[in-house]
């Protein structure tokens, strides 16, 4: 530290009575004189404490990613499922218990009635006779065996061809019986029902390989119904779901349950069936209306 040297003056004697005062003044004055002109260094301590030290690896701070920027938008209410849909079909015959009676031989029809539909009919009742050269060659053959019977498996060949034919027991029985062979061959409901579709005629000749069909016996009480449902809903449908069928010929509408769903897709929909019980007969292909519960 450089130091300025003051010149001081000795005082000379002074003999008044302000001589005190003087001197006092002078040594304030020079001691201003020092304390001006010293230099004045840094305080390290107070340095430390103001003025921060950085490292170069901290000069720069790293972005904080705080996510993407918050912005409002407008809250959109969720559009509630619909819980039904409706679906447009038609009504047949529940193929379990329907019988189709057709042409087994060639001959000629001879009814039992003018006309059996809606007639009720059981097992076994006999719907009309076919008068067939087949028939009465089938039955001499049948004879032919059991005059001159040779072999059993021959035998039951023969009985088994005029069964076929739809031949009841109890007139093989019988014809074997009388040995009298005959050209009539019964037809026959093979099981009970209704005669829900009739389409033979008096004195018509039969051809087996038409495919005609000459009876329909089912019981109209029980019936399909089968609807076209939009594939879009289709995952929504389960087998026992509820609906309401509307019937034409029905007065009100009846209860269900889905029974089956086909798998295959048709047009943009796929087919559902219903099994319908109904207090009233239904008419095949009735047209009906269907509202279905769906899933949530």
């Amino acid at each position: 530290m450089t130091r300025v040297p003051v010149t001081v003056t000795p005082l000379h004697k002074h003999h008044g009575k302000h001589g005190g005062l003087i001197a006092l003044g002078l040594l304030v004055t020079s001691g201003a004189v020092v304390w001006l002109t010293e230099p004045r260094g840094t305080d390290e301590r107070s340095v430390a404490t103001t003025t921060p030290v950085q490292s170069p690896a901290a000069s720069v701070a790293p972005p904080v990613d705080r996510g993407p920027p918050i912005t409002s938008e407008p809250v959109i209410t969720a559009t509630p499922k619909h819980t039904r849909v409706t679906a447009i079909g038609f009504a047949t015959f529940d193929e379990r218990r329907t019988q189709h009676v057709g042409a087994p031989v060639h001959g000629w029809l001879q009814k039992t009635r003018a006309s059996s539909l809606g007639r009720k009919v059981k097992q076994g009742e006999v719907l009309g006779v076919v008068y067939s050269a087949d028939v009465y060659f089938a039955t001499v053959d049948l004879l032919t065996e059991v005059r001159d019977f040779t072999n059993q498996e021959l035998l039951d060949r023969q009985r088994i061809r005029l069964l076929r034919l739809g031949m009841p027991r109890s007139t093989l029985a019988r014809i074997e019986k009388t040995r009298q062979p005959q050209a009539m061959l019964p037809i026959v409901a093979r099981a009970s029902g209704m005669v829900v579709a009739e389409q033979a005629l008096e004195r018509q000749f039969l051809d087996p390989r038409s495919g005609e069909e000459l009876f329909t016996i089912s019981d109209p009480h029980r019936v399909w119904v089968f609807v076209e449902v939009p594939d879009a809903d289709v995952p929504r449908v389960n087998v026992g779901a509820a609906a309401k069928l509307s019937i034409d010929g029905l007065p009100s509408a009846l209860a269900a349950k889905v029974g089956y769903v086909f798998r295959r897709s048709d047009g943009g929909t796929r087919t559902v069936r219903f099994d319908v019980t109904s207090p009233r007969p239904i008419v095949a292909n009735a047209r009906v209306s269907a509202e279905i519960e769906l899933a949530r």
